[in-house]
This record gives C-alpha cells, structure tokens and sequence, in this order.
C-alpha cells in the first residue's frame, strides 16, 4: 500500500521510514520519501468498524504499528514503527475527504481525535518532512491519497 500526499503536487512523495531532520535522535518515524524508494512495506490491517493500523513490514526488524510518541493527545507528537499492542494510539480512523479524488482520507488517531500532518504544514514538501499529530486544519497536508501496490521487491 502507498499513502501518497496529495498536497505534493505530482503526488511523488509517500510515507515511509526516515530519520529526525534536526539530528536529535536516530531512531526510525514516519516521514515523506520519494514513493518508488518507500521502505518498509505498508499494510493497512481493520481492527474493527472503520478502525485500522498501520503496519510496517520491515525486512529485518519485522512487523510494527505506526504508533503516535507517548499516546501524546496534543500537537505535535511524531510517528514511531513499536509492536503492534492494540493500543488506541496505534489505530487510526480513516475520514474520506470530500472532495472529487477517491481514496483520498485524513488519518485520525483513535486516541485523540487529531489528524496525522506533516510537520511544517502544506508549504512543506520537502523528502525526509516528518509525519506528525496535529489539530485538524482540513489543510492539505492531513490528506493521504491511500493506494493498494504490488508487494515491492526491496533490500531495504
């Protein structure tokens, strides 16, 4: 599965592994790469009525739900790969957006009602931009284009 943003105007950029911009920790998030180097493999998994994780299947380091820092419900808090719990800061609601693009959705943590973003808002469009939870704006950058992928054949 791919979850572009839309707010990238040729949808080039997808959601996948990366590091802090600012250096001050190593550890993998969840941020904007270039789509056909998108590492590890996202699955969408339903755990209930319209509630879902999003897994990543890492070659080596196996399965691991995108889980928002801390079960912080406030602004700000980024995207971290933990095992999979089942805690409600690891589901997320999908909202449709209305608008004429299908599978166009808002990510919204179960936890706090919030919206997954990107940090730095829709002028950020940078590779390497970190996902993270914000208030809901209906901006741009709270939009994910979700698209079912051939399994890709990656090292990495």
């Amino acid at each position: 599965m791919n979850t572009r943003s839309p707010h990238i105007e040729d949808r080039s950029l997808c959601l996948g592994e990366g590091r802090e911009r600012n250096r001050r920790s190593d550890r993998p998030l969840a941020v904007q790469r270039p789509c056909d180097e998108v590492s590890p493999d996202t699955y969408l998994k339903e755990v209930g009525d319209d509630v879902y994780e999003l897994q990543w299947h890492h070659p080596t380091e196996g399965a691991g739900c995108l889980t928002v820092d801390d079960a912080h419900t406030g602004d700000g808090a980024l995207l971290a790969p933990s095992n999979c719990v089942g805690a409600t800061h690891q589901r997320y609601l999908l909202d449709p957006v209305d608008d004429s693009t299908a599978n166009n959705y808002r990510l919204r943590p179960v936890h706090s009602g919030l919206c997954i973003g990107i940090l730095g808002g829709p002028a950020e469009v940078n590779i390497g931009a970190e996902a993270v939870q914000t208030p809901c704006s209906g901006a741009d950058d709270q939009e994910f284009f979700i698209s079912a992928t051939q399994r890709a054949n990656r090292t990495s």
